[in-house]
């Protein structure tokens, strides 16, 4: 299968040489689709064909004199691309945009596309507008959905399971940049604490509270730089937007080769996160027969993760707070401290800054550095390597031998993703490629189309 785009230059005696250059500069687009898609959507176009009548183009290329001295009278408008010739914006400018004949899909300075005095910006406008156009145009030549898509791995290739798509997509996408500037500062501010010794040379769990003591005091006691302050770090952001991300590779970056300790303040009774925090004697409250150190005492020197902080009760608030200030825990039942400092992250999704936010401010103020990760909504530019990146997750899109479930997406699918707000943000993307994949399976079909795209709207 293969066509050719019929195109009408449009120009007089005096733009013949301006018509040469329009020629040259849309085979070289052609040429670079091509190039570009590797036997996709474009290479089944031979070629662009110059035409004489503009009636009979798929799309008109010419200067505003010129188009306005035409005298034709198509049964629907021409699509136009408008070329100025000098630079210059005048009243024939106005006549063709006025006029019903012409659908104007772009106007360009001519000079700014030659390669002597070519503007970068400008001419990928005009080759991201044509390659528009052409889809449309190979759409209405009698291709499917299925004939308009990409390998999965169209943005890029994914040479490790472990890598996670989400957090690759925080480093890399334009609006995320500075959120990442942010981050990489606030982790080489933390790792300033310096608990890397204590942490590799940490003995084994102990079984009483008063062995903990004895060990961290001694040690703590006797590095004074490394008490008196918790270093910390809270990550705000919508749910599914990746703050456990976040903070699962702070932790790979703080204590290499340990996974940090999260405990999810929303899913527990407030009398058991105190415990579970902080730690309690045996015999202190009924039914406890053994020493609990808790997670700040037997986890001293690693990355603690506190997620849903927000929905902490006022008094682990308080609890935490003077933890923050000094390091120190007092468990349940005991009279002493044990300095038992860690690497403290928390995320919530709540606003913390309302006045109705049950969450004390001055924990807020305690915090070192605060990450605010944006929505998915608000980072469109992204979604395509998102989307390529998830599609390679064997999570979502299971191997079979050496092939994978769904080999393909359509365009028209990465364009039904694109106008989609995510309320789930990339927890619901993933959750949507999953129901994709499956039902894109259960067809037969080895490519996504947008029949299998389903979200809430």
């Amino acid at each position: 299968m293969s066509f050719r785009i019929k195109i009408y230059f449009a120009s007089g005696k005096k733009e013949y040489a301006q018509k040469k250059q329009c020629i040259e500069i849309f085979n070289e687009i052609l040429d670079y689709l091509r190039g570009q898609s590797n036997k996709e959507e474009f290479s089944v176009i031979e070629k662009f064909e110059e035409i004489s009548n503009p009636c009979q183009a798929d799309f008109a290329v010419g200067f505003p004199t010129i188009l306005n001295e035409l005298n034709i009278s198509p049964e629907r408008p021409i699509s136009v691309i408008m070329f100025l010739s000098h630079n210059e914006w005048g009243d024939d400018v106005n006549q063709v945009l006025q006029s019903p004949r012409y659908d104007i899909w772009g106007i360009f300075r001519i000079s700014k596309m030659l390669h002597e005095n070519r503007d970068p910006e400008e001419f990928g406008t005009l080759t991201a507008l044509v390659k528009k156009l052409l889809r449309r145009l190979l759409r209405s030549k009698g291709l499917h959905e299925e004939d308009f898509s990409k390998p999965i791995e169209w943005k890029a290739k994914v040479a490790n399971q472990n890598i996670s798509s989400g957090f690759i997509s925080l480093l890399s996408e334009p609006a995320t940049q500075r959120l990442a500037r942010k981050y990489k500062d606030a982790l080489l501010d933390l790792q300033k604490a310096g608990f890397g010794d204590f942490y590799e040379k940490k003995a084994a769990k102990h079984t009483l509270l008063s062995e903990y003591q004895s060990e961290l005091n001694s040690y703590f006691t006797k590095a004074p730089s490394k008490k008196g302050h918790v270093p910390s770090m809270l990550i705000l952001g919508e749910t599914g937007c990746g703050k456990s991300l976040l903070a699962k590779m702070a932790a790979q970056v703080l204590t290499p080769g340990k996974q940090c300790t999260r405990l999810n303040i929303s899913a527990y009774t407030q009398n058991f996160i105190d415990t579970t925090l902080f730690g309690a004697l045996n015999g202190s409250y009924t039914g406890l027969n053994r020493d609990d150190p808790g997670i700040l005492i037997a986890h001293a020197g690693e990355v603690v993760f506190l997620d849903e902080i927000g929905d902490m009760d006022a008094a682990c608030q308080t609890r935490l707070l003077t933890y923050m200030d000094d390091c120190r825990v007092r468990p349940r039942g005991m009279l002493d401290d044990i300095i038992a400092p860690c690497y403290l992250i928390a995320a919530t999704n709540k606003d913390i800054d309302k006045e109705s936010s049950l969450f004390r401010q001055d924990i807020v103020h305690r915090f070192d550095h605060i990450i605010k990760i944006p929505p998915l909504r608000d980072r469109k530019d992204d979604l395509p390597l998102l989307v390529s990146l998830t599609l390679q997750n064997d999570d979502v899109n299971p191997r079979r031998g050496e092939s994978r479930r769904v080999e393909r997406i359509s365009l028209d699918a990465v364009q039904s993703l694109n106008t989609y707000n995510f309320p789930g943000n990339f927890r619901e993307l993933e959750f949507i490629l999953r129901q994709a994949v499956n039902m894109a399976f259960t067809e037969g079909s080895s490519c996504i189309c947008t029949r299998h795209i389903v979200t809430k709207e």
